[in-house]
């Protein structure tokens, strides 16, 4: 078991690493998107460009249009297409050896009108601001407030209860959660502590719920598979342990496997607590989202 010094170590020396396989990824997806409209394509190619540069997938790619704000990712055989002027987020995360960089970028399919293109903008100045607020005792709250002020600049809302947070090793969501609105958490960054700093913005509210099926699911407690006897679905939970680990995944990761018991297996999995889901987002009040997101090491 790794210490936290040991972590951010070891953190630190593969982080160019990583930053570039994840540069060069996004550098892949945007000429992918330019083109290709089947959110089923985009996804597998991304993550197929993942692997083939030396890392994995750290969750499934996702692929939120319009008032969806994260979440979502095609099934294996859904075939969503994207429309002229559609706000598509790409937010997609690596790992080498479970060491992750998570970023996303927001892209306007075709034409933009003028809100869409201003969604865009406000996400990546809220990102330029929030980066400059982040250092070591950083307060939690004024990187929040940067991130709101710029919101107010552009006439938009930061989505609230969303935001950045903290990177654990296999693990893509740790404290602290850097919340995109004004609030009054004192707790402060350390030094060598990797985030993942995003920041969403909307024509709406200001707020996401969650909207089901879930689509994304990650192992939580690997005690629960005693629950289950079926010798394949015992290999999948194998699998999952052993290979995916308490990285996100979806059901596209497991096309191997009968649908039937990979339906069964979540399912249950989730009713005995073997799993967790990560709902669809979407805004509250069905707004138009836009994100940005990209990772760092505080210092």
């Amino acid at each position: 078991m790794q210490s936290l010094d040991e972590y951010f170590d070891e953190y630190k020396k593969i982080y160019p690493k990583l930053k570039n396989i994840w540069n060069e990824v996004k550098e892949f997806s945007e000429k992918l998107v330019e083109k290709e409209r089947d959110l089923l394509v985009i996804a597998e190619k991304i993550e197929k460009k993942t692997i083939e540069l030396g890392a994995k997938p750290a969750f499934p790619v996702n692929l939120s249009v319009n008032e969806i704000a994260a979440h979502f990712t095609p099934e294996s055989d859904e075939h969503v297409m994207l429309k002229e002027g559609d706000l598509l987020k790409v937010d997609f995360g690596i790992h080498v050896e479970g060491y992750i960089f998570d970023g996303a970028y927001t892209v306007c399919i075709g034409k933009c009108n003028e809100e869409k293109m201003k969604l865009i903008e406000a996400s990546k100045k809220g990102l330029e601001e929030a980066l400059k607020a982040i250092k070591s005792g950083a307060k939690v709250r004024e990187i929040a407030e940067a991130v709101e002020s710029i919101a107010e600049k552009y006439g938009v809302n930061p989505v609230r209860n969303l935001g950045g947070h903290g990177l654990g090793r296999y693990i893509v969501h740790m404290p602290p959660t850097l919340l995109n609105g004004r609030n009054e958490i004192e707790d402060e960054l350390i030094s060598g502590m990797p985030v993942a700093m995003e920041v969403f913005m909307t024509n709406g509210v200001g707020a996401v719920k969650d909207s089901f099926p879930s689509r994304i699911f990650e192992l939580e407690d690997i005690s629960a598979k005693r629950a289950f006897r079926d010798f394949q679905i015992r290999k999948m939970i194998d699998y999952i342990t052993k290979d995916i680990k308490t990285i996100p995944f979806c059901r596209r990761w497991l096309s191997n496997y009968p649908r039937i018991r990979v339906e069964f297996l979540i399912t249950r999995g989730i009713v005995a607590g073997l799993f967790r889901e990560h709902p669809v987002l979407k805004e509250l009040s069905g707004g138009l989202v836009a994100q940005t997101e990209t990772t760092l090491i505080v210092e």
